[in-house]
């Protein structure tokens, strides 16, 4: 903290971004009526250090196992749950994260299995 307040004071504001890599752009699940599906995604920092953050889904449906995350590599763990779908439902989504910056996670599709 002593050595950011004493760059702040001589005019350096640059703070370092991690250069966060996402593996897998785009998520599909085909999910029926009443059942849960799990599944999990990574990503990290294609420079040194650890990323740190936390992960909002977009999709009331979707519960993500740790909120927060802390590491390099990040393995996110979620639950997508399909009780009350309706047959032929598709939903669209996506996942959020608040760390040094924003940035978009994997897509999110979800078809309903016929």
């Amino acid at each position: 903290m002593k050595n950011k307040i004493k760059r702040f004071a001589k005019g350096d504001f640059h703070i370092p971004q991690p250069e966060i890599i996402f593996p897998e752009t785009h998520i599909v699940m085909r999910v029926g009526e009443g059942e849960k599906y799990r599944g999990s995604f990574s990503l990290k920092n294609q420079g040194e250090g650890t990323i740190r953050g936390l992960v909002y889904p977009s999709s009331y449906r979707v519960q993500c196992d740790e909120q927060g995350f802390d590491g390099n590599p990040v393995n996110i763990y979620y639950t997508y749950d399909g009780s009350g779908l309706m047959p032929g439902h598709v939903e669209h989504g996506k996942f959020t994260t608040a760390a040094s910056m924003m940035s978009h996670l994997p897509r999110l599709s979800r078809n309903r299995m016929l």
